[in-house]
């Protein structure tokens, strides 16, 4: 169940005996930096990591949300009644592109579960940034104003170029560790010909630090493979392999079945008539290689969003079928492994392995406003 609601706090640098909470017509730029931070500067929609001046805050819940719609949604995802829509439990950070198109990306009840949960889980982390925020040493103040600069200014970047590098040196002489950075790759994949699949979301990313480039350089530069084509195949078999959960999930005896208009009638067997894949992303965070001699391997680590959508046929005890949504939204981690015979030649990998090491989230809901009625057949009693 998701966690309390947040208690309510100004997001002024002077006041910490009130609650955290998004002020509609005040200044949020603390609460979005708060945000910023406990998601991993990422995008919560394209998870891509994104510059601070990008973000803006999304309610992942719409705060316009009718009374009767919240109630319903309450229910369905086992919020408390005292459920705050300004809440850090119901906020994350988005880039300007994702926030914008949300009017017509419409997350369904499995993926909208996944992000209510993962804000649950980071909410005493953001309200403890935002009360702390007022006591923060000057040069944290100083250095978090750097993230509100205009750089498409050419007398800010100018100046921002000048003196940033000192900063970096500075930090790398404390720690060299600290001073790495991420760049982040989106591959246009080479994908399977064999697997009938389609997206209607997709997005791929590498997130490298100096090692994962190195890595794919040597991948690119000896293996003779573009990334795009090495992890086209793997996307692919994620897919697969989630969609059969998915579809076990949606069929499972003790699924979670919900209608909105009227009572729901016990029923005795559940069937995928059709799912779609709505949304993947996959976001890769870690690379490494080895050869051995003539045989490089190279392994791929990183994290998975998924959802599915489609219709259930319900047959119910008095021996009707009718028709239902389906939805399953799922996350976790995976493991892709590829290997090369660099004698056999440049170019795809010759083996390739794709494993869900972990589930952070599984959800599968079967719904419906009001189900439709597809045929009678005989009473299952006789």
């Amino acid at each position: 169940m998701i966690g309390p609601a947040a208690r309510q706090l100004s997001h002024t640098s002077t006041t910490t005996s009130a609650t955290v909470r998004y002020l509609p017509s005040g200044d949020n730029t603390v609460l979005r930096d708060a945000l910023y931070e406990a998601w991993g500067r990422r995008c919560h929609v394209c998870l891509r990591p994104k510059a601070f001046q990008e973000i803006q805050i999304d309610h992942l819940i719409a705060h316009t949300t009718a009374a009767a719609d919240l109630q319903r949604l309450k229910q369905q995802h086992g919020l408390p009644d005292d459920f705050d829509l300004h809440a850090p439990a119901n906020l994350a950070p988005a880039c300007g592109d994702c926030n914008g198109q949300k009017g017509i990306h419409v997350l369904g009840p499995g993926l909208l579960d996944i992000r209510l949960r993962k804000a649950a889980t980071r909410e005493s982390e953001v309200s403890a940034a935002v009360q702390s925020f007022a006591t923060t040493h000057a040069v944290g103040r100083s250095l978090r104003v750097l993230r509100t600069l205009d750089l498409s200014d050419p007398a800010a970047r100018a100046a921002f170029e000048q003196h940033a590098p000192a900063v970096v040196q500075e930090l790398a002489l404390l720690d060299e560790s600290k001073a790495d950075y991420l760049v982040t790759r989106s591959l246009d994949l080479i994908r399977s010909v064999n697997v009938d699949l389609s997206y209607a979301d997709l997005a791929v990313d590498l997130i490298l630090d100096a090692r994962g480039r190195t890595s794919a350089a040597i991948i690119e530069e000896i293996g003779g493979c573009p990334l795009a084509t090495a992890l086209g195949p793997a996307v692919d078999g994620l897919a697969v392999q989630v969609r059969s959960h998915a579809r076990a999930g949606l069929e499972a005896p003790d699924v979670e079945v919900v209608c909105f208009i009227a009572p729901v009638v016990d029923g005795v067997a559940l069937s995928v008539a059709h799912l779609n894949c709505i949304d993947l992303r996959l976001t890769i965070e870690t690379v490494n290689v080895e050869r051995d001699g003539a045989t490089l391997c190279a392994n791929f680590g990183g994290r998975f969003r998924c959802g599915f959508r489609g219709s259930v046929v319900r047959s119910t005890l008095s021996g009707h079928s009718e028709e239902w949504n389906g939805e399953v939204g799922t996350a976790g981690q995976l493991r892709i492994n590829c290997g090369w015979d660099l004698t056999a030649g440049l170019g795809s990998p010759q083996t390739l392995t794709i494993e869900i090491t972990g589930w952070d989230h599984f959800k599968a809901l079967v719904w419906a406003a009001r189900p439709k009625l597809l045929s009678t057949h005989k009473n299952w009693n006789g």
